[in-house]
């Protein structure tokens, strides 16, 4: 695999200024190598993503969107339970249980993390055995557009 010239250097400019997000990093070049060309990752695909910023959010906009309008107002009410406000600092991702996004809730939530979605990852907690599920990254909280607005108004 090769980038286009000089596409390493604006990613490593990109990561510094998104902070250290080593994870969106991974996830932006993963996106990238879905749209590479004869084994060549371009600058044209990565603006198309959204680059480091931009690529998570963008993605989530774009799995939001293929879900029906019920399976919309249910991935809303998800989220913003994957949320915890701040008070005068930012919005954190908060761990919840299978029981608090109910159970009716769970087939989205496990589409959510499925491998095409990667929005949320599920879990087992080791000492009480229940299901958990929480924001894939803090980045999504800040990133998605549409999820801040939903907070805006919570």
């Amino acid at each position: 695999m090769q980038l286009e010239a000089g596409l390493q250097e604006r990613l490593i400019n990109e990561l510094d200024v998104a902070g250290n997000n080593l994870p969106l990093l991974a996830f932006t070049l993963e996106q990238l190598w879905y749209k590479q060309k004869n084994g060549l990752l371009i600058y044209r695909a990565y603006d198309e993503i959204g680059g480091v910023e931009e690529s998570l959010g963008n993605h989530a906009e774009n799995v939001y969107l293929l879900l029906s309008e019920p399976d919309r107002d249910r991935a809303r009410r998800v989220f913003v339970q994957l949320i915890q406000p701040g008070e005068g600092t930012q919005d954190t991702r908060r761990l919840a249980t299978r029981a608090d996004v109910g159970e009716e809730n769970w087939d989205l939530v496990t589409r959510l993390a499925s491998q095409e979605a990667r929005l949320v990852v599920t879990d087992r907690n080791l000492v009480s055995g229940e299901e958990t599920v929480e924001i894939v990254h803090e980045a999504l909280i800040g990133g998605w557009e549409r999820l801040k607005k939903w907070m805006d108004v919570e």
